[in-house]
């Protein structure tokens, strides 16, 4: 059992310390922050180093190892805790022997402990453990288990999605401040990017999204078919390489049964027509914000606009010429605008 001893005296609420959000912080705190039992105590959870005020009474639970800023802090207003509770949900020793470990990982959070132990040993009161198969191993620390819990069902989320390419860096780079200012007016949107590393490093810092690894075009037709998302975006940028593209974004996005967010210039300005099937946008980045919020808000509308472009796909492929024979019928013409009602 931890030496350290604090004031008999029942706690008032949990402070709960994390690096940062984690499906352990989530289901073992979060979940009993979001439905508390009856008796339980009431939970704040921080994943940061913000100097937030530390209730007095409160009994502080260190999920793994913190910042050293925060140990000080600890340590510092200690007299004012009711104590501090270490949670471990990985047996730390084992992980330096496990070979299905990579070891600059285990090596990493062992220094991290190592660093940690003596202002840990100045804080530490109680061990709480995630299994009983936990407790049994570090069974000399008299830890308590405490059971994991599920999360509460959330709002149903939106998938927003943008397919694009490596050779689409600008139109990447002109979504970013779009999708950010998505996610920091609402909570009920999921944006799904395809992209690479760099991709991944760029969006990474915006919440409620995931990104794909770019994958073969027989898999991204199958992906592509197998979900039904809500809106989909094709942004396009001036370029030399921009004004040669065909309009098959609109394929994609109405195959997600989508409603689609499309660049107000050729291809898409050639075909969609704003309102009814899509809509088009410039490129100032609150007009793509207005768009993608004016759908999001209206379930009919993104509806309406989605059957819209069904009907328009539908359309396209007896709108299309394909030169039958080699220089037999001439150069076949391309089809600039597919006119009709209700396209």
């Amino acid at each position: 059992m931890p030496a350290v001893a604090y004031p008999p005296k029942a706690p008032a609420a949990l402070l709960v310390l994390a690096e940062r959000e984690t499906p352990s912080v989530a289901y073992y705190f979060q979940a009993r922050a979001q439905s508390p039992a009856v008796g339980e105590l009431p939970v704040t959870i921080v994943t940061d180093d913000n100097p937030v005020d530390i209730p007095d009474g409160c009994l502080v639970v260190l999920c793994r190892v913190i910042s050293t800023l925060w140990l000080d802090r600890l340590i510092e207003h200690r007299a004012r805790l009711a104590g501090v509770a270490l949670f471990l949900d990985d047996d730390i020793g084992a992980c330096l022997d496990d070979p299905g470990l990579p070891p600059e990982y285990a090596l990493r959070l062992a220094r991290q402990f190592v660093r940690a132990a003596p202002k840990l040993a100045q804080l530490i009161d109680r061990v709480w453990v995630s299994t009983p198969a936990l407790a049994q191993r570090l069974a000399a620390a008299r830890p308590i288990v405490v059971p994991p819990r599920a999360l509460a069902p959330g709002t149903p989320l939106l998938t927003v999605f943008y397919h694009g390419t490596a050779a689409h860096r600008a139109e990447f780079d002109f979504l970013h401040p779009v999708l950010a200012a998505l996610q920091a007016r609402r909570d009920d949107l999921m944006i799904e990017l395809i992209g690479d590393l760099e991709v991944n490093r760029r969006f990474r810092d915006l919440p409620r999204c995931r990104i794909l690894h770019p994958m073969s075009w027989p898999a991204y037709a199958a992906h592509t078919q197998s979900v039904r998302y809500a809106i989909g975006l094709a942004p396009l940028l001036p370029s030399a390489l921009n004004e040669v593209r065909a309009h098959t974004k609109i394929f994609d996005i109405t195959r997600c049964g989508a409603a689609g967010v499309y660049a107000d210039r050729a291809p898409y300005s050639d075909v969609i027509t704003h309102g009814t099937n899509g809509l088009l946008a410039g490129d100032r980045v609150e007009t793509w914000v207005g768009a993608i919020e004016s759908l999001a808000s209206d379930a009919a509308y993104r509806q309406s606009l989605a059957d819209g472009s069904r009907k328009l796909v539908e359309r396209l492929a007896f709108h299309t010429d394909f030169p039958s024979g080699a220089g037999q019928d001439g150069p076949a013409v391309p089809v600039s605008r597919v006119e009709g009602e209700g396209l």
